[in-house]
């Protein structure tokens, strides 16, 4: 089981695609934001984390370990409106009736 305390600000967090050195984390779904957000991107944004969500839920099951965290990491986000302000806040809930914890990493909103 994952400890989300271990994510620390310290511990970069990598792309294993891009860093074959980079470790996976059963349970952990970590998805990367690297632009701004705001009403214009909302939607692209929502709909490509969907879509990574349902393919690490597709690989989990198949591998027999369920996803219990979802970690959005935001540090590079260098803005956000009140449109992704609002997504940010509904996202939440819908992840803790799926039985996941939604974990918001490197900006408070």
């Amino acid at each position: 089981m994952l400890d989300p305390k271990g994510l620390t600000r310290r511990a970069p967090r990598r792309n294993v695609k891009q860093y074959p050195e980079a470790s996976e984390v059963d349970g952990l779904l970590l998805l990367r934001i690297d632009a701004p957000l705001y009403f214009a991107n909302v939607n692209p944004v929502r709909d490509a984390l969907h879509k990574y969500e349902q393919r690490a839920l597709e690989s989990a099951a198949r591998r027999g370990a369920p996803i219990r965290f979802i970690a959005i990491d935001l540090s590079p986000v260098t803005d956000i409106d009140a449109s992704a302000v609002h997504f940010l806040s509904v996202r939440a809930p819908r992840s803790g009736r799926s039985g996941r914890a939604l974990l918001r990493l490197g900006r408070s909103c």
